[in-house]
C-alpha cells in the first residue's frame, strides 16, 4: 500500500523535525486527495497505527527513561529527549480542597441528570414533530470497529 512508503520516506531521514512532519502530513494527505490510495483504508490504517504507536510509545517509556539515566544517550534521528520530572500534589488532603471536590461531583452529576433529561425530551419532540427545547445539529464521524 501506498501509504505505508510515507515509513520509508521518514526511514531514509537521519533526523527528523518539523518540516519532515509537515511533508509526511502533505504526502499522506495527497495520497488520498489524488485518489492514490482508497481513503476508507488510509483512514483505518492511520486510526490503528495510531493506537498502536501510542499504545506502544507508552509501553517503553519506563524504559526509554532507564536507558537514557544508565547510558546517557537520549538523542535518536537528531531529537534530544529530556526527562522531565515534575511534582504530584496530593490536594485530596486538604478539608477545604476535598469539600470542592465534593461541590463539583454533586454539580457534574446534576448536569448530567439534566443532560439526560433534555435528551429524552429532544427525542420526544423531534418524534412528534414539535420544536426542540435546545438546539442541536448533526455532527459527522467515523468510527473504525476492529474485530
Amino acid at each position: 500500500m501506498q501509504i505505508l512508503d510515507v515509513f520509508d520516506f521518514i526511514k531514509r531521514k537521519s533526523q527528523l523535525d518539523k518540516g519532515v512532519q509537515e511533508d509526511s502530513e502533505n504526502i499522506l494527505s495527497r495520497f488520498v486527495s489524488e485518489g492514490i490510495v482508497n481513503p476508507v483504508e488510509a483512514y483505518v490504517l492511520m486510526d490503528f497505527m495510531e493506537k498502536v504507536f501510542g499504545a506502544s510509545r507508552k509501553k517503553i517509556t519506563d524504559a526509554t527513561i532507564k536507558h537514557i539515566e544508565n547510558t546517557g544517550d537520549m538523542t535518536g534521528m537528531g531529537v534530544d529527549l529530556t526527562i522531565v520530572q515534575r511534582d504530584k500534589n496530593d490536594y485530596s488532603v486538604d478539608k477545604s480542597w476535598r469539600k470542592y471536590e465534593d461541590q463539583i461531583q454533586i454539580l457534574k452529576d446534576l448536569k448530567s441528570k439534566r443532560e439526560k433529561e433534555l435528551s429524552t425530551q429532544v427525542k420526544e419532540a423531534k418524534a412528534e414533530g414539535k420544536k426542540p427545547p435546545v438546539p442541536s445539529k448533526v455532527l459527522e464521524y467515523l468510527r473504525p470497529k476492529y474485530e
